[in-house]
């Protein structure tokens, strides 16, 4: 989110309202159609509503199926770079003592 704040500058609260904003359309979107259509069977099940049973449907069900397990990856990814760099910076700015210098102690 740092990077979007530079890059949008002062206009950052105005860039994060109008993400909410379509966030909210969007899952608005999914409440009404899921009380349209109540089904157990999730996304799988409104694409089948939306473009019937066929190769459309089939297609993007597989890429949905295919995408979920990526996302966890990549997530397990960061958090494991996030930590190795946390402990990396700890490494390399603590002193003989194992103290860090002053002003960056959690303590």
């Amino acid at each position: 989110m740092e990077q979007i704040a530079e890059l949008v500058g002062d206009l950052f609260p105005v860039a994060f309202i109008a993400g909410a904003i379509v966030v909210g359309f969007s899952s608005y979107s999914y409440v009404k159609f899921s009380n349209a259509f109540p089904s157990s069977g999730g996304v799988v099940k409104f694409l089948n509503k939306s473009y019937g049973p066929g190769t459309t449907t089939g297609v993007f069900s597989l890429l949905k199926y295919l995408n979920d397990p990526l996302v966890l990856i990549v997530a397990a990814i960061g958090l494991v770079l996030i930590l190795l760099t946390e402990r990396l910076f700890m490494i390399l700015h603590t002193d003989a003592e194992g103290k860090m210098p002053m002003g960056m102690d959690n303590n």
